[in-house]
């Protein structure tokens, strides 16, 4: 290169797709934006209810249109890629269904099993099966369920037997959730879109979500659990990270069977409401400086910067 000529300035990838405020050139992924501008149909589908475009499409994919099959409709039409799409969204780990809420005013126009609406939970058929299995109108409406009588609001159930054993627990844990809540004949049930201060959907705030929410595919999860990462080429670097993955994935997999394997709903609860993550932090110290053994560091390195100990 000649004195006196600029060169270029080569700059990575991930760093002009970035946005500028995380020092980045803003240019944003192409692929990004197009999973935002897809995933815009489906808060179009739950919002325009009355629309020509939405009754044909629930005709021929059912009511849902199709988005409460996570595997899509195995035809190739435009709508079942639109369906795909939202799907991989999901996938990706970016909780497309529980991002788009159900604010409940008269409750006449939001399923009661079906629909997200109470205290962002999911839908309560994914929450509650055993009593999903059991409802006899699976199309009920919040205010076919929830009544106010004799000035109190409470359940007006119709099941096909009555919940016995854990189905009766999950009962008594859906009516506590329930509690104090009351409906007003006002106004119409809305949908609302909770990345943005306005509760509207905006595919910017869609796509900002997909950009830092998704799993990186860069390490696989044979690369982790064999410790091959290619950040840096410190062996010790490598056997701290390796360390740390390990105890991590191994302590939640013993969550996971704890609760799996739970005899009784307390049990259930108990494992649910526990925090796992101070744990993972003592397992993963005990790991680390066991595999580390030329690094000297304390609890206290440990906890506020895990990612330096290895220059201690």
């Amino acid at each position: 290169m000649k004195e006196g000529v600029k060169k270029i300035s080569w700059v990575s990838w991930n760093k002009v797709l970035v946005s500028k405020t995380d020092g980045g050139l803003g240019v944003g992924s192409i692929k990004t934006k197009n999973m935002g501008l897809l995933g815009k149909w489906k808060w179009r589908f739950i919002n325009e209810q009355g629309a020509l475009w939405r009754k044909v499409i629930a005709e021929i994919h059912g009511s849902s249109g199709g988005f409460d099959t996570m595997g899509g409709s195995n035809n190739n039409s435009t709508w079942s890629s639109i369906v795909g799409s939202c799907n991989r969204i999901e996938h990706l780990g970016v909780p497309l269904n529980n991002l788009m809420v159900r604010k409940i005013y008269r409750g006449t126009q939001t399923l009661f099993w079906k629909d997200n609406w109470l205290n962002n939970l999911g839908p309560l058929k994914e929450c509650f099966p055993r009593l999903f299995a059991l409802e006899r109108f699976k199309d009920c409406l919040v205010a076919d369920r929830w009544v106010l009588e004799e000035g109190v609001w409470q359940g007006k159930w119709d099941w096909n037997r009555q919940p016995s054993g854990r189905a009766d627990g999950d009962l008594t844990k859906l009516v506590t959730d329930l509690n104090g809540f009351t409906l007003d004949e006002a106004q119409d049930d809305r949908w609302e879109w909770t990345l943005t201060s306005s509760r509207k959907f905006t595919v910017a705030s869609l796509c900002h979500a997909i950009h830092w929410w998704k799993v990186p595919s860069r390490f696989s999860l044979t690369d982790i659990l064999k410790g091959n990462f290619d950040f840096t080429n410190d062996k010790w670097r490598m056997k701290l990270c390796h360390a740390a993955c390990l105890s991590f994935i191994w302590y939640v997999w013993k969550w996971r069977n704890k609760i799996l394997h739970a005899s009784s709903n307390e049990e259930v609860s108990s494992a649910q409401n526990e925090d796992i993550f101070p744990v993972i932090q003592r397992l993963s110290l005990l790991w680390t400086s066991n595999r580390v053994s030329n690094c000297r560091f304390t609890w206290c390195h440990w906890i506020r910067a895990p990612g330096e100990v290895a220059n201690l």
